[in-house]
């Protein structure tokens, strides 16, 4: 049995961000497991929910073998441990050196458990399947639930080849839909590149995400001030921001908020301007041009990350299912894991996601 050696950091510090990069660098993880992905989702978002830091890094001998972002915060008198990153993070996961052992990662795990602060229940959402090309070495710690699924593809390497990730039949149809959007004025595909560009394209991206929102009649967690300023700052806090839109005459018809890190082009954000060009699905007009960018600029992976949108599949060939993890150490934990899977399960379910929406607009008047 290893001895591993825990430091738990309770803050973002220059030490932490040293050995975080280092381990960032050469080992797997998404990019919302990176420190600068991390650190600015905290500083903008975390500090205004009453979380507490618990950034666990694990030693072997000298070595740092893996970093696990997880943060306590309470609610209502129980004490939460989860990732730290929020709803603004599709993937949460620990990032593992690639000299860490598989075969030890529940060991590891168990000894970080008895590390931790005094809790009540232990929720870690929204848990990847897979880390590169190989199963995540995390699902080796205990059993995980299926709370949803990802859509991705790996890109081929020209344009020729995209009918192996999209179909004919969609190109066909999304090729349709640039005619008839192009018969009514300049069609113009637009990659912000200057800070002014990107305000504008920004400012409008969200005020048709919110529209979307209120629409719809679904949470709009732009109303959550952190959140707005959160997306706001992208721009200036996290280097490999992308952000583009689609424009008629110079009008914005559709817009994306994407990031990109070590060659995957990440889906997060798309909003269209409701109206006289919806009709002409001016999102999947723009989504095309984005795929194909993508290819030209060596992307390897498009990612949809969550979310089983139906459209998402005819446009990629790969599926990944996300986890969560749930258990508890108090009667005030296993209550709440049963509260939360009732709520889940009337979010999720179809029968009862109407009434949901529509007590949501009754809400906000």
């Amino acid at each position: 049995m290893k001895n591993y050696r825990i430091k738990i950091f309770n803050e973002f510090s220059d030490e932490l961000k040293i050995i975080w990069s280092n381990l960032q660098k050469d080992g797997d993880c998404y990019l919302f497991q990176t420190y600068e992905w991390q650190e600015y989702w905290f500083s903008a978002v975390g500090t205004t929910l009453n979380l507490k830091p618990l950034i666990v890094c694990v030693y072997d001998s000298s070595k740092l073998i893996a970093i696990f972002p997880l943060g306590l915060k309470s609610l209502y008198g129980i004490k939460i441990i989860e990732f730290l990153g929020g709803g603004q993070s599709d993937y949460n996961n620990p990032i593992f050196s690639d000299k860490v052992q598989l075969g030890s990662i529940k060991e590891l795990w168990n000894e970080i458990l008895a590390e931790l602060p005094k809790y009540d229940v232990i929720y870690l959402s929204r848990i990847p399947e897979k880390l590169a090309d190989s199963r995540n070495p995390f699902m080796k710690t205990a059993p995980f639930k299926v709370a949803g699924s990802s859509y991705y593809s790996k890109l081929p390497d020209s344009l020729s080849k995209m009918p192996e990730i999209i179909s004919k039949r969609t190109l066909k149809d999304n090729r349709r839909m640039k005619r008839r959007l192009a018969e009514k004025g300049l069609l113009e595909f637009v990659i912000a590149d200057n800070s002014h560009e990107y305000n504008l394209i920004l400012t409008e991206t969200l005020k048709q995400k919110r529209d979307r929102y209120l629409a719809t009649g679904a949470n709009n967690i732009l109303e959550d001030e952190s959140i707005y300023l959160f997306y706001r700052g992208l721009f200036e806090n996290i280097p490999c921001v992308h952000l583009s839109a689609l424009k008629i005459d110079g009008e914005i018809i559709a817009t994306h908020l994407g990031v990109i890190y070590k060659k995957r082009f990440y889906y997060l954000m798309p909003t269209f301007l409701p109206g006289f060009y919806e009709k002409y699905s001016p999102g999947r007009v723009l989504l095309e041009y984005l795929t194909k960018w993508s290819i030209e600029s060596g992307m390897k992976v498009y990612d949809f990350t969550t979310g089983a949108e139906s459209y998402k599949k005819k446009w990629c060939n790969k599926e990944m299912n996300i986890y969560n993890y749930q258990s508890y150490s108090t009667f005030k934990g296993f209550l709440f894991i049963i509260v939360l899977k009732t709520v889940l399960y009337l979010k999720n379910n179809s029968s009862t996601r109407p009434f949901l929406m529509k007590l949501n607009r009754l809400r906000k008047g």
